[in-house]
């Protein structure tokens, strides 16, 4: 029995062996994807400020704002009707329309005093964060982009993550240093910034598609932590939009709350549906997003689990099988053993009671009375003369004493006479 849970307990540990390996090839599964993925948002990252990158080194605008900077004048924007202004504003304009820092304005277009709005453009900002030039439709500056704005250290690029915009649509901005005309890198060289604001669209969440995807209930999504909340910044495929579903980050065993706070891990938790998935995560380098890639549990482990059933089950009736089979031997040996012992015993006793039917024979035939007695004095054989004598049937004087048998007076002799070779047999 104790090799049988033993061998049980060996099982169980063997199968359970085989599910962190199951476990473990999903890891490297969902790592593969989530990397690939978080690597083509960084790509889409990288291009925006690639976009921003080249008007920001292109010398007609470097000029413009050096020698702004350098006169301390105000030119008049887009309206302005300089050449430059005019030349920055069609190559900001081109630029927005080929980037996707353009979008259509908002809002009714009719002849009545109704604000359109506009959610998406590039603004090319001078040393103090004002802006100079713009393309039609680009947001005006509120508070929360002049906070931006002046929040970026000078000489560094930034970025204001997704935020919800005035048109209600998820929303990105990303400054661009603009450096003097042959100047450095250096804070003190920067002339001006260009801005670029977009809506966040197919353009990005596009990229959290895996191509080829055969997992039914596999899921790529971006979170990040907002204060103490788990905000989902990426469309849901229970058609939450972006920005609309967040989550407290104490919400126990939360996918999104523990693989934010280890970037890279992998494990079996609850998504935001309380769904069991097996997820891990990877970060966006530069962005305070964390991708998730989950696939639901009863999906990805269903055939593992199945097989770990079977062959938990199979083992253990194995096991079940080798035991009854051994406690079935083991009765049957000492079911023999006890019928030899048996047969022995009889065979014991049928001689004892031939030998007893012979002693009786021999000493019926004696004219004395014979008794054996044991060390208590009781009768445990007497032949017939013993049985005349003492006038009680020979049957009924076996386990009566002497002195029952004979009285006091005779048996006492003789009971002393048996005291004495039961306490010295030698004599």
């Amino acid at each position: 029995m104790l090799c049988a849970v033993l061998g049980m307990f060996a099982v169980h540990r063997f199968v359970a062996a085989e599910g962190e390996r199951e476990l473990h090839q999903w890891q490297v599964r969902l790592g593969i994807v989530a990397a690939s993925r978080a690597q083509s948002v960084l790509e889409w990252r990288d291009l925006q400020f690639k976009t921003l990158s080249g008007l920001a080194d292109n010398l007609s605008l470097q000029l413009y704002l050096t020698e702004l900077t350098l006169s301390g004048g105000q030119p008049g924007g887009i309206t302005d009707q300089s050449a430059q202004a005019e030349y920055l504003g069609n190559l900001l304009l081109v630029t927005a329309d080929q980037s996707g820092f353009a979008s259509p304005v908002t809002g009714p277009e009719v002849q009545a005093n109704v604000q359109r709005i506009g959610v998406a453009g590039l603004a090319l900002l001078d040393q103090k964060g004002e802006i100079l030039v713009t393309t039609p439709g680009t947001p005006p500056l509120d508070s929360q982009l002049q906070d931006f704005v002046r929040a970026t250290k000078l000489g560094t690029r930034g970025v204001l993550d997704i935020y919800m915009g005035a048109s209600g649509e998820a929303t990105i901005a990303f400054l661009q240093p603009v450096f003097a005309v042959q100047g450095g890198n250096r804070p003190a060289d920067q002339v001006g910034a260009v801005l670029g604001i977009r809506t966040v669209g197919d353009d990005l969440f596009g990229r959290l598609i895996q191509p080829g995807e055969t997992q039914k209930t596999a899921q790529i999504y971006f979170v990040r932590e907002t204060g103490a909340t788990v905000e989902y910044l990426s469309p849901l495929p229970d058609g939450s939009k972006p920005l609309q579903r967040s989550l407290a980050l104490d919400t126990p065993h939360l996918a999104a709350a523990a693989l934010m706070r280890r970037t890279g891990g992998f494990g079996t938790y609850a998504n935001y549906q309380g769904r069991q998935v097996v997820a891990t995560s990877r970060g966006i380098q530069g962005m305070p997003w964390t991708l998730i890639r989950s696939v639901d549990r009863a999906e990805a482990l269903a055939a593992s689990d199945r097989r770990q059933m079977i062959l938990l089950i199979g083992l253990w009736l194995v096991i079940a099988v080798v035991t009854a089979v051994v406690y079935g031997v083991w009765r049957h040996g000492s079911s023999v053993r006890l019928s030899a012992a048996a047969e022995g015993l009889r065979q014991s006793n049928a001689q004892l009671q031939t030998v007893s039917d012979f002693l009786r024979v021999v000493t019926d035939s004696q004219p004395t009375a014979i008794a054996a007695v044991d060390r208590n004095g009781e009768v445990i054989f007497a032949n017939s003369k013993a049985g005349e004598e003492t006038g009680i049937a020979t049957s009924e004087l076996i386990g009566k004493t002497l002195i029952s048998a004979m009285g006091a007076d005779r048996a006492r002799a003789l009971q002393r006479a048996n005291q004495q070779v039961v306490e010295n047999p030698s004599h």
